[in-house]
């Protein structure tokens, strides 16, 4: 086996509402012979795959979505050099994106993780986003999954804006909308990739077999060989 890199952030108490998980103990050594805790997730929340069903009423859930979709080939966009509040472009992923083939999952990284902590509004409110343009250059390459390391939508920063610049702003468009109406799985929220030295690794982003959700936290790795 190559070599595994840990691509999921760590579940943990967070202060955005899409995020915040709970914990209750509710068997302990001092009572009994073993330890068990019941965990209360946001299917939205940290590393966590979507399935159709998350933006359309008719789409798949998470178990009626193939479990080779979140498995496979990954090709790395190496976007590292956007900055705060860029739009990624069709152009800027065509240049970067090459190498990618039909079949696979597409990772687009910006290394925003390195860049603002996901435990600060910044990391919502100044993220660089995908332009529709840039969706359909790669729906155009048919992968089977999208992954993002960084908001991928301009709107997810609206519930973190003050009043009046929330107004300023109309752009409703979410990537969801590009990639799911044709069974393309996205991955929000990965992490670490500035660790990967290859631009293509074995990827694995699994997560419980939930039936009737439309997503769900997900362990994400990378093996390079």
């Amino acid at each position: 086996m190559g070599r595994i890199v840990d691509l999921t952030h760590p579940i943990e108490p967070h202060w955005r509402p899409s995020w915040l998980n709970e914990r209750k103990v509710h068997a302990t050594f001092d009572k009994g012979s073993w330890h068990a805790s019941i965990v209360t997730l946001s299917c939205h929340g940290f590393t966590h795959v979507d399935a159709p069903l998350h933006r359309f009423p008719d789409g798949k859930t998470l178990d009626q979505v193939p479990l080779e979709t979140f498995i496979g080939t990954a090709y790395i966009v190496d976007l590292a050099e956007v900055g705060v509040n860029t739009p990624i472009t069709a152009e800027m992923v065509a240049a970067r994106g090459g190498h990618i083939r039909p079949g696979g999952i597409v990772v687009l990284k910006t290394l925003w993780d390195q860049k603002a902590s996901h435990k600060t509004k910044e990391f919502w409110t100044t993220a660089p986003f995908l332009t529709q343009p840039a969706a359909e250059w790669i729906l155009g390459q048919r992968p089977k999954a999208v992954a993002f390391d960084f908001p991928p939508a301009f709107c997810f920063r609206y519930p973190h804006l003050e009043p009046e610049e929330r107004a300023r702003h109309t752009d409703r468009y979410a990537p969801h909308e590009t990639f799911l109406p044709h069974g393309i799985s996205t991955i929000e929220y990965v992490c670490n990739l500035g660790k990967l030295t290859r631009n293509t690794v074995q990827f694995f982003a699994l997560s419980p077999n939930v039936v009737g959700v439309e997503g769900f936290p997900a362990r994400v790795i990378a093996i390079e060989e």
